[in-house]
């Protein structure tokens, strides 16, 4: 039976993990927008598009994404012939892992367009092995085999780290592009939003620049320039993306939502959203609007 991508069931895995290697022909796949609770490693290797915060990535070569519980994505597989690796494991399955543990609120597993890298192909050799060697031990009686399994996920992990650092590193080849960098990482690590009493302190572009020692004005004009964006178009685009996560995942009332979105007052929120959508909250929520 085909694996369909978006949909396990965790609780019924021993330890919370799972991973699998799938090659397929058949009918073409197309996945709607969903959040699940776990984490996710993915190994696209067909051509593919990958959607997520109101973005669409057309993947035109291998792709290693990376996914959050709270993150919000869908695929579209393009063509019937389709092949990769993924595996799944919960927060819990790494409690007992301290080095692993302090890399998994990392950028990697973001809910923005930091998610997916592409390796290059003695990265993807390397990447594969991992995948194999991973499935191999989950599927194996070896006594310990969920403690090896730990360690081939953090060797993917960090695997992923490389493969983003060398992203990086072709595109700050300058002062202003390591700010860019450091202004989108800083934005990232405030999302998601875990409840609504964690209000994001972060909210416009002199926040940013206060926390990276820079003046506003330069924040400003290197944003613009590597990316094409304002800052505070990267800001608002975050928070409305976060928005629509919240209203079409969570049971938080408008309220709640407004708070952790650093809006004192919901009516503030209000005006915020139907200006970027042309919904109000609570209409987008009833309809469930994508």
């Amino acid at each position: 039976m085909e694996h369909v991508y978006f949909t396990h069931n965790l609780k019924k895995i021993p330890y919370q993990i799972n991973a699998q290697r799938y090659e397929y022909t058949g009918k073409h796949v197309k996945v709607p927008f969903s959040r699940n609770e776990f984490f996710k490693i993915w190994l696209i290797e067909n051509k593919c598009k990958l959607y997520f915060n109101d973005q669409e990535l057309n993947c035109d070569r291998p792709a290693l994404f990376f996914a959050h519980p709270s993150a919000t994505y869908a695929y579209d597989s393009l063509k019937s012939i389709r092949s990769g690796y993924w595996c799944i494991f919960t927060q819990e399955f790494f409690n007992t892992c301290e080095s692993v543990g302090k890399v998994l609120p990392s950028s990697l597993f973001g809910t923005i367009g930091t998610s997916v890298f592409f390796p290059e192909e003695q990265q993807l050799q390397f990447i594969r092995q991992l995948f194999n060697n991973l499935i191999t031990e989950i599927n194996s009686l070896f006594l310990f085999r969920y403690e090896i399994a730990r360690h081939y996920i953090s060797l993917l992990i960090y695997e992923g780290l490389k493969v983003k650092d060398d992203a990086v590193r072709i595109q700050a080849n300058s002062a202003s592009a390591r700010i860019v960098y450091l202004f989108l990482d800083l934005l990232e690590k405030q999302f998601p939003i875990q409840s609504p009493q964690m209000a994001i302190s972060l909210k416009k572009p002199s926040d940013y620049s206060s926390k990276l020692f820079v003046h506003v004005n330069h924040l400003n004009s290197a944003v613009k320039k590597l990316t094409g964006k304002s800052t505070s178009d990267h800001i608002t685009h975050r928070l409305i993306s976060e928005a629509k996560a919240l209203l079409k995942q969570s049971n938080w009332s408008i309220a709640d939502i407004a708070y952790g979105l650093g809006f004192n007052y919901a009516n503030h929120f209000n005006t915020f959203f139907k200006k970027h959508t042309a919904l109000t909250p609570v209409t987008f929520r009833q309809y469930n609007i994508i």
